[in-house]
């Protein structure tokens, strides 16, 4: 032992000798001067006995690192090597009749398209009509429900056999599909007069745009790639209308329509050839109207367009239609002044000349990189300089975009960038409060490789092929709960330096000991109520829910089993190995030798530690255990009533004001360019399929009970798109059967008896049909060759045999083939599947008046009724397999399953939670308390999202899932540091004396997360946005009340003397002994003492 510093030693406990001979009375006096001064529990005053385990850590720490972190990386390495994996995702209920009856139809539906052949022509109209603006190939409801990456398999259903032969002239490549679709909207905010004042500013952007760099390699080409498509905008005029008017030769469109404007390709020139009075006539092509629609509770102003009937209906028919998509319906005719003007250009595949499928991958990637790295950029570069510095509100001119099928790839790559400042943050926070930058990189590395061994379980173990998009907010969830675990161990490591034994002091192995008993605890206390929070998601019948809970739960635990192991042989390794002056490298001590206890390096002497030199606890420490521990005592009762107020009132708050969502979530706020982009050209311009409704079916064939099954590699996070090697991941559909050749008008009279109930009950439109039903064509079809309806019904094989020729039929008026050679050929809503002679099942399509984009859910709902109530007519006329389905089917499900998940989630936290402290505290009044003030953190919570404006939608029902989880931390660290404390010391005193001891914790735990969490603000994606401010706003509500009112509380209230403690949970092995009627184990050493 160094001498000098044993002369240190011994004044230390010389001083620590004459407090604990000091009166009780003085006690608190000398306690708020130095929190280290303070009696010690009979438990703390005993020497820690270590186990095989501290001595091995202690003896071999480089070792029992080497191991450990062995162990992760190879399960990490596992996990990322187990095979092609990919975020997904489902968001709703499988399990639920509703959503297998309506996957089952879409399987059926698929069936029928692979029969005709035309299976990827239907997958590329659904695409691109039902869901342009967004362009993923899954519904409008899914988009609705959660933000989703775009990925390859989702792309893949716009694929189509692309032949060299398709284009009749050889360009040395075929034609270009469209592939995704950029829109722009330029709105004129001050003058209102894009095609005046501001024409100069459209014609700059149009050119701005087509002469980006790699626009003409990427883009629309009907010609291989030698010209491209021109955007379709105000300057395009008619030059890409359908004949007659694109036929040069023979315009008998021309009559009508102004000299100035274009009618051919090769009329179209520059932008900067037209004049401002040149669109006269496509301003008048059409009658425009204000109307309005439902928008949540509210209703927002729109347009619609109506074509003025004249001899040149067909002309005007189309010129309007360029009106429609170009310019805003508040054009005004006379003056000539529009708001707002429209520019959508695509880009188009393949890119290369080939024979068959042509639709390469390799393309596909390259086309989504230059979209991503190159448009995108373009477009916010120009909205910036367009606004010079003002803000989009005030700038004269303002330009939103969509980002075609690329900006959920572009937004979210942006901000994942995020997550690095958030590790960054991290990393700072770790290296200030340790003052090591080995232990903050040994804690970072043990939390960032927790993520990938809790993927190892569900990729690995668990054999799932997708991943859930709410793991990116695992990241952050991990790197709060393992900071805060870092924080407690190496406090409880600086604090053991200041044992009130000598012994300990000295040893390297019995401040280890001391240290980590006393941490592990905690640890375990807090890391098990978080994984059972999380356990409670992983039952969820949501997939995505299941994922979630299952990673983070695993992601916890390992986390915990890191922190226990690999991260205090790390502090081993760095008091016996470092330098002196590489102890606390990173501080202003890192050229003095001021270590909090060195051992010496070789291996026979790794009991002895050189004394301390800190001779009392740090600023934070004093602070908590000093002036803010007396602020607490003496408002004690203050502070009672005002949490309590505070619990009561938010708990009335939250549980009338927070209410299920009212309208779909969105995907960024409300002044990002995509949701402005969004809402213009929802309500100010005509906007493809979205004056057409949602629609509903009538299916018949099908089993009701057991609709749909996952088959083929099918996986609930990809359903209506395609699995990882290329094949459908629709599943299949459960046949019964139906005899149609019998049912025949039958089929008719219970698809329209549907119809009309829809119509009656303000379901279906009254304006239009809206009915689509494969059997009036076929009836017509037959009927126009001089046939009987009902054609062949007791000859099954001669029926199937007229019904396929009418499916495969070019021939007009009727020809199944032929009316899809027409603008409205409704192959998406009606149709039949047939195996051999044997019609499988059938089903006829029907619009409605709702509009997830733009009605609220409750009168989606309404729809949903109105439905139920026209299947019991249809069931007058068929009866058997007969049912209905709506497209937000699966919607519905998903809205009340998040929500009912929500509360289950959070109840069965709670219940674990109070468990888990009263195990912890083995104290009844603590855990009381202590579960209190958790309800009180969320109830606070919760209450805040009310003056948020929030509403429960998915983003938010995950948040308040793993509420009870997330806000345990702080409440249990305070409460079982509480319950530490010596029993003999008034409340009061044990209140202070825990705040000095784990107030500093909590402090850099909440500093450390909110840092991480304030990341998250910058984000684009509102999922990640609202997921900061939710975490920020609970771990601070933690903070404020486990530090003010639950030591209060405490302060008041809390149990001494063993007031309160529960004898099995406190010492089981003496009370097994008492119960059988032995001495207790205290007793018994009493008796064996000399």
């Amino acid at each position: 032992m160094d001498e000098s510093k044993d002369d240190g030693v011994e004044d230390i406990d010389a001083k620590a000798s004459e407090n604990d001979e000091a009166p009780i009375d003085d006690f608190g006096r000398r306690a708020r001067a130095n929190v280290s001064v303070r009696r010690p529990m009979e438990e703390e005053a005993k020497i820690p006995v270590p186990n095989r385990f501290h001595k091995t850590v202690v003896h071999y720490p480089g070792c029992v690192m080497f191991v450990t972190g062995l162990i992760a990386v190879v399960l990490a390495g596992l996990a990322f090597g187990a095979g092609e994996s990919e975020l997904g995702g489902s968001f709703t209920d499988i399990s639920n009749i509703k959503v297998r009856r309506l996957y089952g139809f879409f399987a059926f539906r698929e069936d029928y398209w692979k029969a005709t052949g035309r299976e990827d022509y239907w997958r590329r109209r659904l695409s691109s009509d039902s869901v342009l603006s967004k362009n993923h190939g899954v519904s409008k409801a899914t988009l609705a429900r959660i933000p989703v990456k775009t990925t390859r398999s989702t792309k893949r259903q716009q694929r189509r056999r692309l032949d060299a032969h398709e284009d009749t002239t050889d360009h040395g490549a075929p034609r270009r599909e469209e592939d995704c679709r950029f829109s722009v909207v330029v709105r004129a905010r001050k003058s209102g007069d894009i095609l005046g004042k501001g024409l100069s500013t459209l014609r700059r952007i149009h050119r701005r745009l087509t002469h980006t760099e790699g626009y003409d390699d990427y883009c629309l080409s009907e010609d291989g790639g030698a010209t491209c498509v021109p955007p379709t905008s105000v300057f395009e005029g008619l030059a890409n209308a359908p004949p007659p008017l694109a036929t040069c030769a023979n315009n008998t469109c021309g009559a009508y329509l102004d000299a100035s404007l274009p009618t051919c390709d090769d009329h179209f020139g520059s932008v900067d050839q037209f004049a401002t009075d040149a669109f006269g006539p496509l301003c008048e092509s059409t009658d425009v109207y204000r109307t309005s629609v439902n928008i949540g509770k509210g209703r927002k102003k729109s347009f619609q367009y109506d074509v003025a009937g004249s001899a040149s209906d067909e002309c005007m028919t189309v010129v309007a239609a360029q009106r429609a998509f170009t310019v805003g319906g508040g054009w005004d005719c006379t003056s000539n002044k529009a708001t707002y003007a429209k520019i959508t250009y695509a880009t188009g595949m393949p890119l290369s000349r080939c024979e068959g499928d042509c639709w390469d991958d390799a393309e596909e990637e390259e086309v989504e990189e230059w979209a991503i790295g190159t448009m995108m950029p373009r477009l916010h570069k120009l909205r910036t300089k367009l606004h010079d510095g003002e803000s989009f509100k005030e700038a004269d001119y303002d330009l939103v975009f969509d980002g075609a099928c690329y900006f959920i790839d572009y937004y979210l790559a942006n901000d994942q960038q995020k997550l690095l400042i958030a590790v960054i943050i991290v990393l700072i926070v770790l290296i200030l409060q340790t003052k090591s930058v080995w232990i903050a990189c040994c804690g970072l590395f043990e939390i960032v490789i927790s993520f990938p061994i809790g993927l190892f379980v569900w990729v690995v173990i668990m054999q799932q092929d997708y991943v859930t998009y709410l793991m990116y907010n695992g990241v952050f969830i991990i790197l709060g709960i393992g900071c805060d675990d870092i924080f407690v161990l190496m406090d409880a490591w600086k604090q053991s330096a200041m044992h009130p034994a000598r012994e300990v002091r000295e040893s390297l192995l019995l401040r280890f000991t001391w240290a980590y008993n006393r941490a592990a605890s905690a640890m375990l206390a807090t890391s098990v109520t978080t994984c059972a929070a999380f356990v409670a998601c992983a039952v969820s019948p949501i997939w995505d829910i299941q994922c979630f809970g299952v990673v983070s739960a695993v992601m916890v635990f390992a986390d915990y089993l890191l922190v226990i192991t690999f991260l205090p042989a790390a502090c081993i390794v760095r008091e016996r190995y470092f330098p002196q002056q590489c102890k606390d490298c990173g501080t202003k001590a890192c050229l003095k030798s001021s270590p909090v206890g060195a051992a010496p390096s070789s291996d026979d002497k790794v009991d002895e530690v050189r004394p301390p030199d800190a001779k009392k606890p740090r600023l934070v420490e004093r602070f908590y255990g000093g002036p803010f521990a007396d602020f607490i005592i003496k408002g004690k009762i203050p502070l009672t009533i005002l949490f309590c107020g505070i619990l009561v009132s938010s708990m009335i708050v939250w549980n009338l004001l927070l209410v299920r969502a009212t309208s779909a979530t969105d995907w960024f706020v409300s002044d990002h360019p995509f949701t402005l982009h969004d809402k213009a050209t929802k309500y100010k311009f005509l906007e493809e399929r979205t004056d057409e409704k949602e629609s509903s079916w009538l299916v018949a064939g099908i089993s009701e009970d057991d609709p749909w099954a996952l088959t083929g590699g099918a996986h609930p996070a990809c359903v209506e798109g395609e699995t990882l090697d290329g094949k459908s991941c629709m599943g299949s559909a459960k046949y019964k059967g139906f005899d149609l050749a019998k049912h025949q008008q039958a089929w008719i009279d219970a698809s329209t008896a549907y119809e009309d109930e829809l119509r009656a009950q303000g379901a279906s439109p009254h304006y239009e049909s809206g009915h689509y039903n494969f059997m009036i064509d076929f009836k017509n079809y037959v009927l126009h060759q001089n046939l009987t309806f009902p054609y062949s019904p007791d000859d099954n094989d001669a029926f199937v045999a007229k019904l396929i020729e009418f499916r495969d039929s070019w021939e007009p008026p009727y020809g199944w083939l032929h009316l899809g050679g027409q603008s409205e050929y409704p192959g998406d809503q009606t149709g039949f599947h047939v195996e051999g002679n044997t019609i499988k099942a059938v089903f006829a399509g029907f619009n409605t008046t709702r509009d997830v984009d733009r009605d609220s859910f409750d009168e989606l709902y309404d729809v949903h009724e109105g439905a139920r109530a026209a299947l019991k007519k249809a069931k007058q006329f068929l009866g058997g397999h007969i049912y209905q389905v709506t497209y937000y089917d699966d919607w519905m499900v998903a809205s009340k399953a998040f929500y009912d998940s929500s509360r289950i989630n959070i109840v069965t936290a709670f219940a674990f939670a109070l468990i888990i402290m009263l195990c912890a505290t083995a104290n009844w009044i603590v855990t009381l308390i202590a579960f209190g003030s958790l309800v009180t953190t969320v109830s606070t919570t919760l209450a805040l999202m009310v003056f948020y404006g929030w509403e429960l939608n998915v983003i938010e029902s995950i948040d308040v899932s793993i509420a009870g989880g997330m806000a345990v931390d702080y409440v249990l660290h305070m409460s079982h540091a509480y319950n530490h404390q010596d029993p003999t010391l008034t409340s009061s005193e044990r209140v202070r004396l825990a705040m000095g001891e784990m107030g500093i914790s909590v402090l850099s735990g909440c500093i450390t997360t909110f840092g991480a969490c304030c990341a998250l603000f910058s984000c684009d994606l509102l999922w990640f946005k609202m997921f900061g401010y939710f975490i920020c706003t609970l771990i601070m509500s933690s903070f404020v009340v486990s530090n003010f009112g639950m030591m209060a509380l405490l302060a008041l209230c809390g149990p001494t003397n063993g007031k309160g403690d529960v004898a099995f949970l406190k010492d089981p092995r003496g009370y097994i002994q008492k119960l059988r009627g032995g001495a207790p184990a205290e007793a018994v050493e009493a008796k064996e003492a000399p």
